[in-house]
């Protein structure tokens, strides 16, 4: 390993050890209420990634019923353009 790379790997190193307090700290101050999943088979099948988040949510204790939303949006074939016009009465 020449002495670019360790350069290189430190700083990142660094870097990373800056910015992941701050995400923790964002996450804590500011709880994501509602998500809106937008995708392709890939997400939809296999009971769907909201399903998942939204069962990984409720084993942490975190669900609040009436305030917690997860849904998503599929459309066959279909491309993000298509799902713009819906998005708000989704969430």
């Amino acid at each position: 390993m020449n002495l670019y790379q360790n350069k290189s790997r430190s700083t990142f190193v660094v870097l990373l050890l800056l910015v992941l307090p701050c995400i923790s700290v964002a996450a804590t101050t500011a709880p994501i209420q509602r998500a809106l999943f937008v995708g392709n088979s890939f997400s939809y099948y296999n009971n769907g990634i909201q399903n998942h988040v939204g069962n990984l949510v409720r084993s942490a204790q975190q669900w609040e019923k009436g305030t917690t939303r997860y849904r998503m949006a599929t459309v066959s074939g279909g491309n993000l353009s298509e799902h713009v016009a819906g998005v708000s009465g989704l969430l």
